[in-house]
């Protein structure tokens, strides 16, 4: 994962893709945890999170009670934002981006 364009848009790729069930927890996981490989850009994890929360509650509640030892799991699932927020803070990060 290199931009942070095509980052959001994987994320909202896999909340289309895969169902709110538990067992899709390991794959947001992952997602996640490669994130922190961009090049030192702001990484949206609390809007992320955020949208997650709101999208995916049982994703979200899985990856918080499974792998909660985990810096970045923590963040994105302890400090969310409200969702309307996090869809226009995400939405400015893209519009940004084409210019």
């Amino acid at each position: 994962m290199s931009q942070l364009s095509d980052v959001i848009n994987d994320f909202y790729k896999m909340l289309q893709t895969y169902p709110d069930d538990q067992k899709y927890a390991l794959r947001f996981y992952s997602f996640f945890k490669a994130m922190r490989f961009v090049n030192d850009e702001y990484i949206p994890f609390l809007e992320m999170g955020s949208i997650l929360k709101y999208k995916k509650p049982t994703i979200f509640y899985e990856l918080k009670r499974s792998f909660n030892r985990n810096f970045i799991i923590e963040v994105v699932t302890t400090a969310t934002m409200d969702y309307d927020d996090a869809q226009k803070r995400i939405d400015t990060i893209l519009l940004q981006r084409k210019k």
